[in-house]
């Protein structure tokens, strides 16, 4: 989104919103957009890009590690 107060090198995120779990709506402003035509009018929405979540761990990684604590719980 363009903000006309920042000067080109300027940027900052304005908001971050997470409709569901794994789904971000980020806006950024910035100042260099403010030259581009495309950018300074908001009347038409535009469809908001994917952003794909993996798992930190392989799903036996997970089983390794919970087979493990539970192991050490029982030793307690």
């Amino acid at each position: 989104m363009c903000d006309e107060a920042l000067s080109t090198s300027e940027a900052y995120i304005a908001d971050v919103d997470e409709p569901s779990s794994c789904e971000y709506i980020i806006r950024v402003k910035t100042g260099s957009l403010c030259k581009l035509d495309l950018f300074l009018s908001q009347s038409k929405p535009r469809d908001p890009l994917s952003i794909i979540c993996r798992p930190l761990l392989e799903q036996k990684a997970v089983e390794q590690y919970l087979e493990k604590v539970t192991k050490e719980k029982r030793q307690k």
